[in-house]
């Protein structure tokens, strides 16, 4: 018998028409190691007879960018990656051959190269290839003994979790009492383990981390697969079978509490799985979504990952078609910057919305990347993710006819009128890396006397003081005198709604009024910092080089500020420490990559860090917020959003003249 890697290799025949794809025909074995052997079939979507090929579609995660394992087609050999063999010799029957549509088996992956356009539009294909297919098999790969037990638990599991929350009293009773049996069941622990249940969780938790840090969750591909199936199975590989498990069931014993309960903490990993369950759910209630949940749906899919940084576009056409929003045919022979202005172009023209200009920074030009400044880098995780923006209320509907016209390549016109332009900007700002190049102090603390939470505590001390002092909100006689609900506004992205009754937030504008008389110090004097002021000494004399250089007053009321809060360090020195803490936290967390900012009239505001003074400030027909502006020549870059909270009226749009705002032709 001749190996398959001794095979010349295998040759696709061109698909005959537009609406064509392949099936694979998988040959069965009587045992798991015989040799792969199939053959390919061409089916038309339109036409084939489902009783003859009906199929189940792969869904999985490739692994390896190309593939190296030879399986034998049609008595030629053909590559595949090592999961794709995987699951194919999991899968194969033993009497019967079974049908299935692989991707990278059933697309020809090289055809782009000969100047066919097979695979761009086989992509394009994809949500309906998943939809007519029988079933979706999710393959998840090779569980472990005690995911095994999970895994054949769950439809049990899931029905008493139900039933914990029945009206009846004993069906509750029985549900509650059943559901513990069951989980502790998944290990039967010792008498010896019974002692030791935090070890225990552990244990769990490291035997589940391939379940809940399976590569599946997280792959862009993968989103689409799920979202069209008509029917969804998971798929485990024990070594000996397969757990096929209904995919609703799965859901919910993996997002919900079971799985918290099993390895003794939240799994925070899960997330991506959630929002695939929850646009499979919305897309078969409805072909609609409005623009606000399109631009949160891409913010999601564009942080998965994906083997080719292309796919990570492509791969999300096939569920932006199924919403009505008809974009250019695939085309692999792009180029990436290409395929990102394509992209933005047909959300905007589509959607009639601009809120899809909220990702633009100009980082990616400064990436090396020739993007227009309007166009958001979709592909790289750091440009799509690095910017938080302020929550809009619902209600505010932003106006969906505004003139908007793309006169060339890489140019967007639109209409809006100038607001004011950046009069000063904070030198330190949370964008960049910690150290000399992000604050100015050049101070070194020893890793081991200081902590991480203290080291970042000292840095937003030093941040927030020069913010808090720009702003003016402890200068008697400037605009923004007192004006502390502004100023907490601006530096926590909040805007003034109404909240739903038993809303708690995070912090409150009191606890910045309190800061800011701590950040007085050691102007005035503060009760309680004592002890903070005995370790900075300490740390000071013996921990923190370069002292007689670079230590300065201003240094020295950070460090003991930073002390004061840290509730690491001990001290106790603030009554409200853990407040003033979770303040800076919230700071740090909502202005990463964000820069502070005075206007010519005075009012505040961040947008992205490469903003500088002089900037434009323009409020667009169509946008929701303000855009931070830089002229070049007779045209502009956009910088980022900006939020400034005095000019975030929500209530009154633009005029409709349009005669009387200015044309804006962004690069």
């Amino acid at each position: 018998m001749v190996s398959s890697d001794t095979l010349e290799p295998y040759r696709y025949r061109p698909l005959p028409d537009a609406s064509s794809t392949r099936v694979l025909v998988l040959d069965p074995a009587p045992k798991r190691d015989s040799p792969l052997r199939c053959h390919l079939v061409e089916i038309n979507l339109d036409t084939f007879d489902k009783r003859t090929y009906s199929y189940e579609a792969l869904s999985y995660v490739w692994g390896e960018r190309e593939g190296n394992r030879p399986i034998e087609c049609e008595g030629k050999s053909l590559l595949v990656t090592p999961n794709c063999e995987h699951a194919l010799r999991a899968l194969r029957n033993t009497i019967m051959p079974r049908v299935l549509w692989v991707d990278a088996i059933c697309i020809d992956q090289e055809c782009e190269t000969s100047g066919q356009k097979e695979k761009s539009h086989q992509i394009g294909m994809m949500g309906r290839i998943y939809q007519t297919a029988r079933t979706v098999l999710v393959w998840l790969g090779e569980s472990n003994p005690m995911i095994s037990q999970f895994l054949e638990k769950i439809p049990k599991m899931v029905k008493y979790e139900n039933m914990r929350y029945r009206s009846n009293l004993a069906k509750r009773y029985y549900g509650k009492l059943n559901y513990r049996v069951g989980l502790a069941n998944i290990k039967a622990p010792t008498k010896t383990e019974r002692s030791r249940d935090h070890e225990l969780m552990e244990e769990r938790s490291l035997s589940f981390k391939p379940l809940y840090n399976n590569p599946w969750f997280d792959r862009t591909w993968t989103t689409q697969e799920v979202v069209f199936a008509q029917s969804c199975l998971v798929v485990f590989d024990n070594g000996s079978s397969c757990h096929l498990i209904e995919w609703s069931n799965f859901y919910d014993a993996i997002d919900g509490l079971f799985l918290s309960d099993v390895v003794g903490h939240i799994v925070p990993e899960t997330h991506t799985l959630t929002f695939k369950h929850n646009l499979r759910q919305e897309l078969q209630l409805s072909q609609t979504l409005e623009a606000d949940r399109i631009y949160e749906c891409l913010e999601n899919l564009f942080l998965m990952k994906a083997t080719n940084d292309k796919d990570k576009i492509y791969a999300i056409y096939p569920i932006l078609a199924e919403i009505k929003l008809h974009l250019p045919e695939p085309d692999y022979t792009k180029s990436i910057e290409v395929m990102c202005e394509d992209l933005t172009r047909a959300l905007i023209e589509v959607t009639g919305n601009l809120i899809f200009l909220r990702q633009t920074t100009n980082k990616s030009v400064s990436c090396g990347k020739q993007l227009p400044s309007w166009v958001p880098d979709w592909v790289h995780e750091e440009d799509v993710t690095g910017i938080h923006h302020p929550y809009m209320p619902d209600g505010y509907e932003v106006q969906r006819s505004f003139p908007l016209h793309f006169p060339c390549p890489g140019h967007l016109e639109l209409y809006g009128q100038p607001l004011s332009r950046v009069y000063a900007r904070a030198t330190r700002d949370f964008g960049m890396s910690r150290g000399k190049n992000r604050t100015g102090t050049g101070v070194k603390m020893h890793e081991e006397i200081v902590n991480e939470h203290m080291k970042d505590l000292f840095y937003s001390v030093l941040i927030c003081k020069e913010w808090v002092s720009l702003s003016g909100v402890s200068t008697p006689g400037s605009k923004n005198y007192a004006q502390f609900d502004t100023l907490f506004n601006a530096m926590t992205l909040r805007v003034q709604t109404r909240r739903p009754s038993g809303f708690r937030p995070i912090t409150t504008p009191e606890v910045l009024k309190s800061l800011v008389s701590v950040f007085r110090y050691p102007v005035y004097s503060v009760a309680g910092l004592e002890g903070a002021i005995y370790r900075a000494k300490r740390l000071k004399a013996t921990n923190i080089s370069n002292a007689s250089t670079d230590w300065n007053d201003e240094i020295w009321a950070a460090l003991v500020i930073a002390l004061a809060i840290d509730p690491e360090s001990g001290n106790k020195s603030l009554s409200n420490s853990s407040a003033l803490d979770q303040l800076l936290s919230w700071i740090r967390y909502k202005q990463k990559q964000r820069a502070f900012f005075l206007t010519d009239d005075g009012d505040m505001g961040t947008c992205f860090h490469t903003v500088q003074q002089g900037d434009l400030i323009v409020l667009f027909k169509g946008t929701r917020e303000p855009y931070v502006l830089r002229e070049a020549g007779q045209t502009y870059r956009v910088i980022s959003p900006a939020f400034i909270p005095d000019l975030m009226n929500l209530e009154k749009p633009l005029e409709e003249d349009i005669t009387k705002m200015q044309r804006y032709t962004l690069i």
